[in-house]
């Protein structure tokens, strides 16, 4: 197992007890003691690196504490740096979110908006179709009463016109001989 120990928020103690105590031995030893408890082998796995976290001793140098102050100031100035993008971040998403809802209302109202439109295209098409049934059955009647009129028409050729003759009167003497 492994345990961490913070001191003011920096890491400064990493150690395991796996190897040759059990847990509840571990516990029972007072804070100075698991401070500096190292079985041997973990003494010689684990030498310290230069990525390691520093040990309590290494944090009694003062040029340590002020070198771990520093990296600890840097993080805190990259943290809210990012701090400060995730808040852009939220504020764009919300944004679109309005966008969103904006674009999707306006299009819910045109699909009404359309259907509308639709149903009184529907309408103006059935009515259409009446009007043009009724256009052809004037155009037939129309057509019928001028036949009609043609059948009652009469045409002289060949008469001549003379002036002061009354035609209607010809025209009458003759269609009263034709038919008797």
């Amino acid at each position: 197992m492994v345990i961490l120990w913070f001191v003011k928020g920096a890491l400064v103690v990493i150690m395991s007890y796996e190897c040759s105590i059990s847990c509840a031995t571990y516990n029972s030893m007072g804070n100075k003691k698991k401070t500096g408890w190292r079985c041997e082998n973990c003494r010689e796995k684990r030498r310290p690196k230069e990525d390691d976290p520093p040990s309590i001793e290494s944090l009694k140098n003062p040029s340590d504490t002020l070198k771990i102050s520093s990296e600890i100031s840097e993080i805190k100035s990259i943290l809210v740096g990012l701090s400060e993008q995730m808040r852009g971040v939220v504020q764009s998403q919300q944004f679109l979110s309005v966008q969103y809802d904006d674009i999707k209302s306006s299009q819910d109202r045109i699909g009404s908006q359309l259907e509308q439109v639709e149903k009184r295209m529907g309408e103006i098409t059935e009515r259409e179709q009446v009007r043009d049934t009724e256009i052809e059955e004037l155009s037939r009647r129309v057509a019928l009463l001028e036949q009609g009129d043609n059948d009652r028409k009469l045409e002289l050729h060949g008469v001549d016109e003379i002036p002061g003759m009354n035609i209607e009167e010809i025209i009458f003497e003759i269609t009263s001989w034709k038919l008797n």
